[in-house]
């Protein structure tokens, strides 16, 4: 007579666990970017666990992360008022959101999971994320840190793509800002030694501030493999350029554009140093080449403007200097040659309100130093 009554105990128990792994399993599944595994593996236990809303959930986040948006979505709404509870339901709702670009809607989600969760790592990611998107750094790396208290790895990267966000940020306000946004992508590097586009980061700013004995300090200890052997002439170029050796600038970077022809950076201060001798029908090549390699960016358009002037062409310098402040409405090279473009076409009163607006920037660039400073 106990026979059956023990049954129902062990099952009571039993499943839960069984749960757990299947949880754990899909998650690694989810992790490692096998989705539609993870989605067969979930809706094969959904018999087993009808009444499961971690295992409803995750299968939501299984189609999210193989890009079935809308799946996901209809999943979540099946969660309804249930999800309140649910860490996995919260975080489903909180990545809708945030690929919505809804970061406001999605930080709560992200701050329920992590009171679901005993160590709530996608939770915290999460909330690292929709701080940056929003702007708020020093808010993002006070959750990288406490990420880092419950996955090292993941917490760090975070954090050194937080100091990255902030460097990037300084590096477009102007060269006023350059040094503080060198320490930033220096402190970065630190948590990520082996991340090239944190080094290339670093070593970009370091040669801008003209801090060319610890770039090429730096880049010579981190690029020693043969295959480094292009970008380590880059940088030497970039570092020559930047102590006005313009003569073995060219030599490097004609040496490493041989051996990584389709190099966009290296074609566009080829296209520099073209322009600063007045060759501008050479600029003009190097620039196209440019072109087909990298996206169009301020310093692009900055170069071609500079080519258009040497060629009397006020038209196209103005065009290109508009589209560059369009890209970064708020840099300062960008806003002076717009100014001095202007008083060269004789429009006077135009050209001089554009030279004040560029001194207002200036003022707020000093202030923002400041305040990056304390």
């Amino acid at each position: 007579m106990f026979a059956p009554l023990l049954l129902a105990l062990t099952l009571a128990v039993v499943a839960p666990a069984q749960l757990d792994d299947v949880l754990a399993e899909t998650d690694r599944l989810i992790a490692t970017g096998q989705h539609e595994q993870a989605v067969a593996r979930l809706r094969s236990e959904r018999t087993t666990h009808p009444d499961a809303l971690e295992l409803e959930a995750n299968l939501g986040l299984a189609l999210l992360a193989g890009g079935r948006v809308d799946e996901a979505r209809a999943m979540a709404d099946q969660l309804g008022g249930g999800a309140g509870d649910s860490y996995r339901g919260q975080l489903l709702l909180g990545h809708l959101a945030f690929r919505a670009r809804q970061a406001d809607a999605a930080l709560p989600h992200y701050r329920r999971a992590a009171e679901l969760h005993a160590e709530p790592v996608d939770a915290l990611v999460g909330q690292v994320n929709v701080f940056r998107a929003l702007g708020k750094h020093g808010k993002a790396v006070k959750r990288a840190l406490t990420l880092t208290e419950i996955s090292p790895a993941t917490g760090r990267r975070l954090h050194a793509e937080v100091l990255v966000d902030q460097g990037d940020k300084l590096m477009a306000m102007g060269p006023e800002l350059l040094t503080t946004a060198a320490a930033r992508y220096q402190a970065a590097l630190k948590l990520q030694p082996s991340d090239r586009v944190m080094l290339s980061r670093l070593l970009d700013a370091m040669v801008t501030a003209a801090r060319v004995d610890d770039a090429e300090r730096i880049a010579a200890s981190a690029l020693v493999a043969e295959e480094d052997r292009a970008e380590l002439l880059y940088w030497r170029g970039r570092s020559r350029e930047a102590a006005r050796e313009f003569d073995a600038a060219r030599v490097h970077y004609q040496a490493s554009i041989a051996l990584r022809p389709e190099h966009g950076e290296t074609l566009l201060h080829l296209a520099r140093l073209a322009v600063a001798d007045r060759r501008l029908d050479e600029a003009r090549t190097w620039l196209d080449g440019a072109s087909q390699q990298m996206d169009t960016s301020p310093r692009m358009l900055l170069l071609e403007a500079e080519v258009h002037v040497g060629l009397a062409d006020l038209p196209a310098a103005e065009a290109c200097l508009t589209q560059a402040l369009k890209l970064s409405p708020s840099h300062s090279a960008a806003l002076y040659q717009y100014a001095r473009v202007l008083l060269l076409s004789g429009r006077r009163e135009e050209g001089l309100a554009a030279m004040t607006h560029f001194r207002d920037v200036q003022k707020g660039i000093m202030a923002a130093q400041v305040v990056e400073g304390r």
